[in-house]
Protein backbone atom coordinates (compact mmCIF):
# COMPACT_ATOMS: atom_id res chain seq x y z
CA UNK A 1 0.00 0.00 0.00
CA UNK A 2 1.35 3.26 -0.40
CA UNK A 3 1.78 5.97 2.47
CA UNK A 4 -0.88 8.19 0.05
CA UNK A 5 -3.65 6.07 0.84
CA UNK A 6 -3.66 5.30 4.23
CA UNK A 7 -5.51 7.58 6.86
CA UNK A 8 -4.48 10.00 9.40
CA UNK A 9 -4.31 8.44 12.61
CA UNK A 10 -3.30 5.02 10.86
CA UNK A 11 -0.14 3.34 11.88
CA UNK A 12 1.79 1.32 9.55
CA UNK A 13 5.49 0.10 9.32
CA UNK A 14 8.08 1.77 7.54
CA UNK A 15 11.90 0.82 6.78
CA UNK A 16 11.83 -1.61 10.06
CA UNK A 17 9.89 0.79 12.36
CA UNK A 18 6.37 1.65 13.18
CA UNK A 19 4.68 5.01 12.85
CA UNK A 20 1.51 6.72 13.19
CA UNK A 21 0.22 8.72 9.98
CA UNK A 22 -0.02 12.67 11.35
CA UNK A 23 -0.28 14.62 8.26
CA UNK A 24 -0.24 13.77 4.22
CA UNK A 25 3.23 13.75 4.16
CA UNK A 26 4.41 13.62 7.90
CA UNK A 27 4.48 10.31 10.25
CA UNK A 28 5.56 10.18 14.24
CA UNK A 29 7.71 7.32 15.07
CA UNK A 30 6.29 5.02 17.69
CA UNK A 31 8.09 5.12 21.09
CA UNK A 32 9.95 8.50 21.06
CA UNK A 33 7.41 10.37 18.96
CA UNK A 34 9.70 11.56 16.36
CA UNK A 35 8.66 12.72 12.77
CA UNK A 36 9.40 12.21 9.73
CA UNK A 37 8.76 13.30 6.05
CA UNK A 38 7.16 10.44 3.88
CA UNK A 39 7.18 10.19 0.66
CA UNK A 40 2.94 9.66 -1.17
CA UNK A 41 4.53 6.94 -2.86
CA UNK A 42 6.24 4.89 -0.56
CA UNK A 43 5.15 1.29 0.37
CA UNK A 44 4.14 1.21 3.61
CA UNK A 45 2.34 -1.92 5.73
CA UNK A 46 -0.63 -1.05 7.32
CA UNK A 47 -1.43 -2.19 11.10
CA UNK A 48 -4.90 -2.74 11.79
CA UNK A 49 -7.44 -0.95 10.01
CA UNK A 50 -9.80 0.90 12.42
CA UNK A 51 -9.20 4.23 10.40
CA UNK A 52 -10.41 4.06 6.50
CA UNK A 53 -8.23 4.53 4.18
CA UNK A 54 -7.85 7.49 1.57
CA UNK A 55 -9.58 6.21 -1.74
CA UNK A 56 -6.29 6.88 -4.51
CA UNK A 57 -7.07 9.53 -7.02
CA UNK A 58 -7.54 8.69 -10.67
CA UNK A 59 -5.25 9.78 -12.97
CA UNK A 60 -8.16 11.50 -15.28
CA UNK A 61 -9.40 13.50 -12.06
CA UNK A 62 -5.64 14.45 -11.83
CA UNK A 63 -5.23 15.92 -15.65
CA UNK A 64 -8.41 17.68 -15.66
CA UNK A 65 -7.30 19.22 -12.16
CA UNK A 66 -4.04 20.63 -14.03
CA UNK A 67 -6.05 21.35 -17.13
CA UNK A 68 -7.77 23.91 -15.10
CA UNK A 69 -5.42 25.56 -12.86
CA UNK A 70 -3.35 26.21 -16.34
CA UNK A 71 -6.28 27.61 -17.67
CA UNK A 72 -7.10 30.01 -15.05
CA UNK A 73 -3.42 31.06 -14.04
CA UNK A 74 -3.21 31.46 -18.25
CA UNK A 75 -6.22 34.13 -17.72
CA UNK A 76 -4.73 36.05 -15.16
CA UNK A 77 -3.79 39.71 -15.78
CA UNK A 78 -0.21 39.50 -14.95
CA UNK A 79 1.65 42.49 -15.78
CA UNK A 80 4.73 40.36 -16.95
CA UNK A 81 3.84 37.39 -19.05
CA UNK A 82 7.62 36.17 -17.93
CA UNK A 83 5.84 35.70 -14.59
CA UNK A 84 2.68 33.34 -15.69
CA UNK A 85 5.29 31.54 -17.76
CA UNK A 86 7.17 30.96 -14.62
CA UNK A 87 3.88 30.02 -12.40
CA UNK A 88 2.73 27.89 -15.14
CA UNK A 89 6.31 25.89 -15.35
CA UNK A 90 5.68 25.89 -11.64
CA UNK A 91 2.21 24.37 -11.97
CA UNK A 92 3.90 21.64 -14.86
CA UNK A 93 6.52 20.08 -12.50
CA UNK A 94 4.09 19.46 -9.20
CA UNK A 95 1.88 17.86 -11.59
CA UNK A 96 4.46 15.81 -12.64
CA UNK A 97 5.86 14.79 -8.97
CA UNK A 98 1.77 13.79 -8.34
CA UNK A 99 1.49 12.49 -11.37
CA UNK A 100 4.36 10.00 -10.57
CA UNK A 101 1.98 8.74 -7.26
CA UNK A 102 -0.68 8.18 -8.24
Amino acid sequence: MKFLQLGLGERFEYEGAVYTKSSPMLATRDGDGGSRAIARSADVLPLGRDVPTTPARSGSDLQRFHAQVRDLVAALPFVDPAVRDQVLTQIDRLYREIADDV
